[in-house]
């Protein structure tokens, strides 16, 4: 006989003795025994006899021995039915009362077996009239596999995945096998308490000598809690001889569907994927979402999620392994697997248990930070600096991207980043509310977009037209933006006095702005200019205002030089106004059509030197 790592069967032939073989994933094989093998051999054969009783016990019926129990073919039957959950009573003989009734009740439950996808491999019904142990153990181990443990359909032996999710789940313990690892209760005990929590707190302290009597507590406790049978008992459990399949059996009670261990692991996927309702261990994962929300929440990046399209199953579970990579995470199953609506729930649960130990990571938004004066003010034509921090050592900085979204269009961002991070700048060239965006991974990092406001470049603003006014008289004092950007203009004018008076202000358009100064009294005003709530430069601005009425003109007669031009005309300027340090003068004369020359004729007249009373 040969066997696989799954522990199947495989039949050449049939001899009048059975040979002993390693009892590492073999159903019983020998009778001629040699040393202590047969104690591994009773271990198993009570395990599966045990394990058959526990599904009879649903259809009232119990067997004695493997070797008999089924040889008139109605417990068979009976097993069959509760196992597929399927009325076989059809062509079955109630009283078997010779081996042509029991040979056909045997054969309608071998082939109710193997029309529901059980091979069957070298056993026939006469095997099992004739009680042969070795080929009826290795059916009992089929079933057990099929129908409790699960079967993979995708090439992973259930050993494998078993293991997997038991080294996962109980990593602490360092289990390498379904035998001596569990003589001494530890790992069992391990085991009930990540089921669920506190229940069996001390596993750590439990003394490895101790065996039988950890054994016996741990398996009590299942028992209560939650109905766990005893299909392996304390002793063979804790015995060195335990065998291999005896040992599945039993702890395939923690992990198949509906288990204590299916449970626990099931709700800490649904602690993790919190915008899915996740139920199971297979439908619910075939189109990948389930698994591409778990790697998020674990701190990984998938592209693309949520948007993804739940017809395209293989693809998003291949999106979602290779994110988990990048987390350290390993797949079990492939992604052509895991979107098989057939597939096996050990092979996700494994999956599932091996993202609980992924290393603790921070989230794709919170492994690059932002600081820095370019996140609070800017100013349009100035060059605004941040910095960015990587929080985590392993990020490629070629994943980093920033951008700047001005009020009207995106803003340049350059980047000069090193392995742990670097520097930002941009320009900003309007006014108004900019988002800074910073990306790693394609994900947007916690905390942004941040909101900047550009405020215009004051100093780049001028103004012109204050310099000497009259009283009375309204003077424009004309403001430039020259690229400042826009922003609010105020311009208020404070007197000798300590007046203050507004100037009204107007958009003259082609980015000027002009404001109205009316000074009411003579002296020294002070112009203040404020351009977005900033004084331009220069401001404020002193202007000296002089009342025109202080100045009175003497010394012309008009009458004199009405007929003949040029003539010499003598002007006396009399002014009270300390603050006129130079005077022009300009008279302009219109002739009379009267005239033999009609033309007009200006005469300026420049007093190159004033003197003041």
């Amino acid at each position: 006989m040969s066997a696989s790592n799954l522990g199947t069967y495989s039949i050449a032939s049939q001899h009048a003795t059975m040979l002993v073989r390693t009892k590492e994933g073999h159903a019983a094989m020998g009778l001629q025994l040699a040393g202590d093998d047969h104690v591994w051999i009773q271990i198993q054969k009570k395990t599966f006899t045990n394990w058959v009783n526990e599904q009879l016990r649903a259809a009232g019926r119990h067997i004695v021995d493997l070797e008999t129990g089924f040889a008139d073919g109605l417990n068979l039957v009976a097993l069959a039915e509760v196992l597929q959950q399927k009325d076989l009573s059809r062509g079955v003989a109630k009283r078997p009362t010779n081996d042509h009734h029991r040979l056909g009740n045997i054969g309608v439950a071998l082939k109710a077996l193997t029309d529901d996808g059980v091979k069957l491999v070298n056993i026939g019904n006469t095997d099992i009239l004739q009680g042969n142990l070795k080929l009826i153990l290795g059916l009992v181990w089929t079933l057990i596999l099929q129908y409790q443990i699960g079967k993979s359909k995708n090439m992973f032996p259930p050993k494998k995945l078993m293991m997997t999710w038991v080294q996962e789940v109980i990593k602490e313990c360092q289990v390498t096998n379904f035998t001596t690892d569990w003589n001494d209760g530890i790992a069992l005990s391990a085991l009930i308490d990540y089921c669920e929590p506190g229940l069996f707190a001390n596993w750590r302290h439990l003394n490895r000598r101790e065996r039988l009597a950890n054994c016996g507590d741990a398996m009590l406790v299942s028992q209560r809690e939650w109905g766990i049978p005893l299909v392996v008992s304390p002793e063979d459990f804790s015995s060195d001889y335990l065998d291999e399949l005896s040992g599945m059996t039993y702890l395939s009670y923690y992990m198949k569907e509906g288990s204590p261990g299916y449970r626990a692991t099931l709700q800490w996927v649904k602690q993790k994927v919190v915008d899915m309702h996740v139920t199971n261990f297979t439908t619910d994962w075939n189109d990948g979402r389930a698994l591409c929300s778990l790697v998020i929440a674990l701190g990984g990046n998938v592209v693309g999620y949520p948007n993804l399209n739940p017809n395209e199953g293989q693809y998003n579970n291949q999106l979602g392994i290779d994110a988990a990579r990048k987390l350290g995470v390993e797949p079990v199953l492939s992604a052509k697997a895991m979107a098989d609506p057939d597939v096996e729930h050990l092979g996700i649960m494994a999956y599932a248990a091996r993202c609980q130990n992924a290393k603790p990571r921070m989230s794709m938004e919170e492994r690059v930070g932002i600081t820095g004066d370019g996140l609070k003010v800017a100013y349009v034509g100035k060059t605004a600096h941040f910095y960015l921090e990587f929080k985590e050592k392993d990020i490629d900085a070629k994943q980093v991207k920033a951008e700047v979204v001005g009020p009207t269009q995106p803003i340049r961002v350059n980047l000069s980043l090193t392995s742990h991070g670097g520097s930002a700048t941009y320009i900003p060239m309007e006014t108004g509310m900019h988002q800074v965006i910073v990306y790693c991974d394609n994900t947007v990092i916690s905390g942004c977009p941040v909101s900047v406001r550009v405020h215009p470049n004051v100093e780049k603003v001028t103004c012109s037209g204050i310099d000497k006014c009259a009283v009375g008289i309204t003077s424009e004092i004309e403001l430039h933006e020259n690229g400042a950007g826009k922003g609010n203009v105020w311009v208020e004018a404070t007197s000798p006095s300590g007046k203050v008076t507004s100037c009204p202000v107007r958009d003259h358009g082609g980015h000027t702005y002009v404001a109205a100064f009316t000074p009411s009294e003579s002296g020294e005003w002070k112009v203040t200019i404020t351009y977005d709530g900033q004084q331009i430069r220069g401001s404020p601005f002193t202007c000296h205002v002089f009342d025109a009425s202080n100045v009175k003109i003497s010394g012309v007669n008009t009458s004199r030089f009405i007929h003949i031009l040029p003539y010499q005309i003598n002007i006396i300027v009399s002014c009270s106004c300390s603050n006129i340090s130079h005077m022009y003068i300009f008279i302009i004369i219109s002739l009379s059509s009267r005239l033999r020359y009609r033309f007009a004729a200006l005469l300026i007249i420049l007093c190159k030197k004033v003197q003041y009373k």
